[in-house]
């Protein structure tokens, strides 16, 4: 649903990203996954540039993760927006 929502192509690497995308957002937030990646959901994706919104649960703000991949790695970044 993610990927039509936002007129994107799913694929097994951006499942992936999304994983890394979601574990940069936990580590930004200094609690990690321990609370299960469900409580950070996707509410935006765009494709093209790499950019992933994601809501922290608890009204702890929006965070922005930036993926890519190069050479096999996948890597991400977070900045978290505090409300």
């Amino acid at each position: 649903r993610l990927f039509e929502k936002n007129g994107a192509t799913a694929s097994p690497a951006w499942g992936l990203r999304l994983w890394c995308a979601k574990e940069a957002a936990a580590k930004a937030l200094g609690s990690g996954l321990e609370n299960g990646p469900q409580n950070l959901p996707i509410t935006a994706l765009e494709q093209e540039n790499g950019v992933v919104r994601l809501a922290a649960a608890g009204g702890r703000g929006e965070i922005t993760a930036r993926i890519w991949q190069q050479d096999g790695i996948v890597c991400s970044y977070s900045i978290v927006a505090n409300k």
